[in-house]
């Protein structure tokens, strides 16, 4: 998933550095606050828990074909430290894939609902 989005992402007070590795996230390199981090990401569109809980079964579903594209891609033909091609993660993805492909997005949303209706879950 893309978090944050890029469009999203703000500008920083002037003695504030974007840290590359966490887009939408700043520490400060001059003035009195010197090593403070400020966090621009918006909270309620980050990939937690708590926001995904909220998704139907068939957004879940799509976020997850997308993630094993993603990680497909991120792949690509690359080699492991060992030589290998990666062939114990390819196959774990192509099962999920299957998975993912046979779920009943309907047959999903009932049995969850009949679990958090019993456990006093609410979303």
């Amino acid at each position: 998933m893309k978090w944050p989005s890029p469009s999203a992402l703000v500008n920083t007070l002037p003695d504030y550095e974007a840290v590359d590795a966490f887009p939408g996230v700043y520490i400060a390199t001059s003035g009195p606050n010197v090593g403070h981090i400020l966090d621009k990401r918006d909270k309620g569109t980050m990939p937690s828990f708590g926001n995904l809980a909220g998704k139907g079964a068939g957004e879940l579903r799509g976020i997850l074909r997308e993630a094993i594209r993603g990680q497909r891609e991120a792949m690509g033909e690359s080699k492991s430290r060992d030589g290998g091609e990666f062939g114990e993660i390819r196959k774990e993805l192509d099962r999920l894939e299957k998975w993912c492909d046979k779920m009943n997005v309907e047959k999903v949303e009932k049995e969850a609902a009949k679990v958090c209706k019993a456990n006093k879950i609410e979303f």
